[in-house]
C-alpha cells in the first residue's frame, strides 16, 4: 500500500478585521481518519475549503508528499471534498449520475449493486430522504480516485442507521486514502478519528485526551465523559393540594396568587408558565433543586441579565401556538399568499410573517446568549442547558434556512419549517428554562424555593 502524506501549515485567514485562522498545522496520512472538531464559526468548514483550494486566504502551505498545491482541486487525483450543503441535481436520475461521476466501471457497478442504492437506482435525486442523499454523497465522494478525503458535517441531520453506515464506508476506504471529517456531532467524530484537533481562537489545538482537553477548553460542558449518573431518589415527589397553594398565596381564585405576581413585571406568558409549573410541582429531588438554587445563584452573583425583548417572545409565543394552517413549503404557495395579503390584507399572515421575523431574530440573539454563558464559569445544569441550544441552532438544516438564499417571499419555507420540524419548539423550551431562571433570583431573594423545595 503506497502512503501518502498530506500536510497544512501556515494558514491565515481574516475577514474583515477577524482574524478566523491564524496558527493551523494539520498532517493526515494514507490509513488515518483526522477529526475536526469547534463550535459554530470556528472555521471548521473554512479550512477544508483552503485545503481542498476553492477558499481564498492570505496565507496557507499545502503541501502532498512535500510537492505544494496551492489549489488541489485543480489535480482530479489529489482530494475530493464533501461540502456542507447538498451539492447533486435535484431533476438528475441516479443511475445517470453515477456514470457521470464515477469513471471506474468496476467501481461504479460496486455503487449500483449497495443495496442502500439499488432499490432508488430508477429515481431522481429528489425522491431520495435526507439520509438517502448524504450516504449517496458520501459514497460517491469517497469512491473516487483521490489520495485525500474531505468530509464536511456527514452525520448532521440524518438517521443513526446512516451514520453507522458512514462510519462504516470511512472506515472501509482509510486503507488507502486518509480523512479530515468535521461535524458537530462530535461522538461519532470520536468514535470515527485516529486524531482530533480543535478550532479553538483560531488555534488548531491538537487533543490528546479528549475526555478532560474537550471540556477544558469549554468546546463540551463539564461532565460529559466523567459525570456520575445519580440514581433516583427512593422518596417520591410530594403533591400540594389547592388548599395549601392557596394558603401559600402561590394560586388564587384566578389560579395565580400573590407570589406568582411578583413576575407580572418582567415575565413572558412563557416565561410565567413554565415559572409556575415549577412552583407548583415540588420536589424532594436533591440534585435536582442543588442545580436549580445554583442556576439562580449564578445569574446573581454575575449580575448578568439576558435583556429578554418581551415583545419579541410574545410575539413568537403567538406564532407557534396559533392554530393558523402551515402554509405549503413552495415559492409558488409563498407568492400565491404574498399576492392574496396584497390585495386583500389578512390577519394570519401578518402573525405569521411578524411570527417568522421574530423568530429569526430571536436565534441570532441566542447565540449571543449561548457565547456569553459559555465564557463563564457556569453551573453544570446551565452549561447542559447552553450547549442543548447551541446543537439546536447549529442544525445543518437550520442553517441552510438562514443562509438561503431565497430571500423573495420565503414565507412558505420558513413557516412549514418552524411549524413542522419540531427543531424550534425544542430549541424554544430550552431557552424558556434558561429565561426562568434568570428571572427567578427575585424568588430566591425572598426564601420562596426553600419554602416549597422547588
Amino acid at each position: 500500500m503506497v502512503k501518502n502524506e498530506l500536510e497544512i501549515s501556515g494558514i491565515i485567514k481574516q475577514f474583515k478585521t477577524r482574524t478566523l485562522l491564524s496558527d493551523v498545522y494539520i498532517k493526515c496520512k494514507t490509513g488515518e481518519v483526522i477529526g475536526l472538531l469547534g463550535r459554530n464559526g470556528s472555521g471548521k468548514s473554512t479550512i477544508l475549503q483552503i485545503i481542498f483550494g476553492t477558499m481564498p486566504t492570505e496565507n496557507k502551505s499545502i503541501r502532498i508528499n512535500n510537492t505544494s498545491y496551492p489549489r488541489p482541486y485543480l489535480n482530479g487525483k489529489l482530494i475530493s471534498y464533501l461540502p456542507q450543503k447538498s451539492f447533486l441535481p435535484k431533476r438528475l436520475g441516479i443511475k445517470k449520475l453515477i456514470d457521470i461521476f464515477i469513471d471506474n466501471k468496476e467501481v461504479r457497478s460496486r455503487i449500483l449493486a449497495d443495496k442502500r442504492i439499488a432499490r432508488h437506482i430508477d429515481k431522481t435525486i429528489a425522491g431520495l430522504s435526507g439520509g438517502e442523499l448524504r450516504y449517496l454523497e458520501i459514497l460517491l465522494v469517497i469512491n473516487l480516485p483521490v489520495q485525500f478525503v474531505l468530509l464536511d458535517e456527514p452525520f448532521s441531520a440524518i438517521e443513526p442507521i446512516y451514520k453507522e453506515l458512514i462510519k462504516e464506508l470511512i472506515n472501509n476506504h482509510k486503507q488507502d486514502k486518509g480523512f479530515l471529517i468535521t461535524d458537530h456531532d462530535y461522538k461519532n467524530i470520536i468514535a470515527t478519528s485516529d486524531l482530533l484537533y480543535l478550532m479553538d481562537n483560531g488555534v488548531c489545538r491538537k487533543i490528546c485526551n479528549y475526555s478532560s482537553e474537550l471540556e477544558t477548553y469549554k468546546y463540551l460542558p463539564k461532565g460529559t465523559f466523567t459525570r456520575k449518573e445519580i440514581p433516583e431518589p427512593e422518596t417520591k415527589p410530594f403533591v400540594v393540594d389547592k388548599q395549601t397553594l392557596q394558603n401559600l398565596d402561590i394560586v388564587g381564585v384566578y389560579q395565580e396568587g400573590e407570589i406568582c405576581k411578583i413576575f407580572d413585571e418582567v415575565a413572558t406568558p412563557g416565561g410565567r408558565k413554565k415559572l409556575a409549573a415549577i412552583i407548583k410541582s415540588p420536589s424532594l429531588n436533591i440534585p435536582e433543586l442543588e442545580s436549580r438554587k445554583d442556576a439562580i445563584k449564578f445569574f446573581d452573583t454575575n449580575e448578568i441579565s439576558l435583556g429578554i425583548d418581551k415583545k419579541q417572545i410574545a410575539a413568537i409565543e403567538y406564532y407557534l401556538q396559533s392554530s393558523i394552517p402551515v402554509y405549503k413549503n413552495t415559492f409558488y404557495s409563498s407568492l400565491i399568499s404574498y399576492l392574496k395579503n396584497y390585495f386583500s390584507p389578512s390577519s394570519d399572515y401578518y402573525n405569521i410573517k411578524t411570527g417568522i421575523q421574530n423568530t429569526l431574530g430571536f436565534i441570532s440573539y441566542l447565540r449571543t446568549v449561548v457565547d456569553k454563558l459559555q465564557e463563564k464559569e457556569t453551573t453544570e445544569y446551565l452549561s447542559d442547558l447552553s450547549f442543548c441550544i447551541q446543537d439546536i441552532i447549529t442544525k445543518r438544516e437550520l442553517r441552510e434556512i438562514l443562509d438561503s438564499e431565497d430571500r423573495i417571499f420565503p414565507i412558505g419555507k420558513l413557516d412549514h419549517f418552524f411549524g413542522k420540524t419540531g427543531i424550534y419548539e425544542s430549541c424554544w423550551k430550552s431557552s424558556m428554562n434558561l429565561m426562568c431562571w434568570n428571572r427567578s433570583v427575585r424568588w430566591c431573594q425572598n426564601g420562596i424555593f426553600l419554602i416549597l423545595g422547588t
